[in-house]
């Protein structure tokens, strides 16, 4: 069987601690081409600085990870029915 991972966290995450939680769940995925899909929707609320922020913080953290990373600019439900949105998950082993 071939899986995707999912991570999500309610804080803390693109700290340095998470780099663990990231690796081991980046080792359990055997789909996709080992990069990871940022998907920032909590903050979109926050306006787009902040969104901007937490998608740079994830780029950085999976950059120094020597992980290939890409953001979503999935922010509200509508967002999630756009081709050019869903088309950004395509070939990711974790969202």
């Amino acid at each position: 069987m071939s899986s995707r991972v999912i991570s999500i966290f309610g804080s803390g995450e693109f700290q340095e601690w998470s780099e663990e939680v990231d690796r081991f769940a980046l080792d359990r995925a055997s789909t996709g081409d080992g990069s990871v899909v940022i998907i920032p929707t909590a903050s979109a609320p926050e306006g787009d600085d902040v969104f901007r922020s937490w998608a740079t913080m994830g780029l950085e953290h999976y950059e120094h990870m020597g992980v290939q990373a890409r953001v979503s600019g999935l922010k509200y439900r509508a967002d999630a029915y756009s081709e050019d949105h869903v088309a950004v998950l395509e070939g990711a082993s974790m969202f």
